[in-house]
């Protein structure tokens, strides 16, 4: 294809964040473009960043990032993003055909705007029920003119059958609508080899060699449970006189919206007055997050809300048995319970603690959920499955 062609037919993605800083969307972004075929067209991404240290631009293989910086606590630092953003755009409009929407926020506003304005075309990807599926959407302060926005897109992608049936409860129902999972480098999140593999890892990561791990991945939010898996654990400590080391990795000092301060400090608080300190490790972000789940036992995930979550998928690549709480159309989706994994119901913190135990106390049953868990990723949810699905759909659009 002709160079001038490709960069008129490019693709832009939008993210709330991108790599170093760390969300969902921006890391499942991040890992799309590692996957799409090369040499076919060009993307760009345009994103937000918290860290006013970061580079602003930044050229990859596949193209170019853009990030733009905003203080989230600052309606000025709001008002020069957008001004930001649009100078962006005015340089990149003649080398793009799509903008691709990462779920759909205040700022996804502008860039349907001008998509418009400019006649590209708009895909937005639904990334969490009950957040940006369009029942949500409609639901949240100003929903009303966010939505007429919203409703303005192309294609709308789907991640789990719950947001598809959310999707089709909608006044958007007889809309475009591709229902696209997420998709895992399983290459990247493989199985650790060998027990002196795993303690290598330990080491490396400063994790006790002699304990069960159980590793959970998400923002310190009510959202994703923290309050929930951190309560079954201490059950887990002083009612089944258990002694797994609990690891959790996520942000817990950012001003990220979702993140409870209150809950932090309680967490925090509660470590100190039960002298736990040496039996829990609180990872503020990680980018070689793989070595934590191969270095680990058992994965949890208590999330009350998700779309399709990163971490679930890339913990049963790594053949971790995983305990995860039931939410309707994602989770008892994606899990079939007592063969790849165990489900719970929301908020049943005996459940999940009985759950934990059992895996525990049964290595062999706990291995064979893990190998039918990377079974299941393999068949359903390759990264570069996902890609070409996707690359398919810029081509129907371009």
């Amino acid at each position: 294809m002709d160079i001038a062609l490709k960069k008129m037919n490019g693709v832009c993605m939008v993210t709330g964040s991108f790599l170093p800083e760390i969300t969902g969307a921006g890391l499942q972004c991040s890992s799309l473009l590692g996957a799409l075929p090369e040499n076919k067209r060009e993307y760009l991404v345009i994103t937000t960043l918290r860290d006013s240290s970061l580079s602003r631009e930044e050229e990859k293989p596949w193209g170019n990032i853009y990030r733009v910086y905003i203080n989230p606590a600052s309606a000025f630092s709001k008002i020069a993003c957008v001004f930001k953003i649009l100078k962006i755009f005015l340089r990149i409009k003649n080398r793009i055909g799509v903008i691709h929407l990462h779920g759909f926020s205040s700022k996804s506003m502008v860039f349907v705007a001008l998509a418009r304005l400019f006649k590209k075309k708009i895909v937005i990807k639904l990334t969490s029920l009950g957040d940006d599926d369009p029942l949500s959407v409609e639901r949240r302060r100003f929903g009303r003119i966010q939505y007429e926005f919203y409703k303005r897109a192309d294609v709308y992608i789907s991640v789990s059958p719950g947001i598809t049936a959310a999707f089709k409860a909608s006044r958007l129902k007889n809309r475009p609508l591709q229902e696209i999972p997420n998709g895992v480098d399983t290459n990247r999140f493989s199985p650790v080899g060998s027990k002196e593999e795993k303690d290598r890892l330990r080491f490396k990561l400063r994790l006790p060699i002699d304990k069960k791990i159980i590793i959970t991945v998400g923002f310190f939010s009510l959202d994703k449970g923290i309050d929930l898996l951190y309560d079954s654990w201490k059950k887990l400590i002083n009612e089944y006189r258990a002694d797994p080391y609990l690891l959790v990795v996520g942000a817990k000092n950012s001003d990220y919206f979702e993140i409870s301060h209150s809950l932090v400090n309680f967490i925090q608080d509660d470590i100190k007055k039960n002298s736990l300190a040496d039996r829990i490790g609180l990872i503020e972000k990680a980018q070689n997050i793989e070595d934590y789940f191969r270095a680990s036992d058992i994965f949890m995930m208590s999330s009350r809300r998700e779309g399709l979550s990163n971490a679930l998928l890339e913990a049963m690549s790594c053949a971790l048995p995983v305990v995860v709480n039931r939410i309707s159309g994602v989770t008892d989706h994606f899990i079939s319970h007592e063969i790849d994994g165990l489900l719970f119901e929301r908020d049943d913190i005996k459940t999940l603690a009985d759950n934990l135990f059992f895996l525990l106390q049964n290595p062999q049953r706990a291995a064979n959920l893990g190998v039918n868990a990377r079974k299941k990723i393999m068949e359903k949810f390759l990264i570069s499955d996902v890609a070409n699905t996707y690359d398919k759909l810029y081509e129907q659009l371009i």
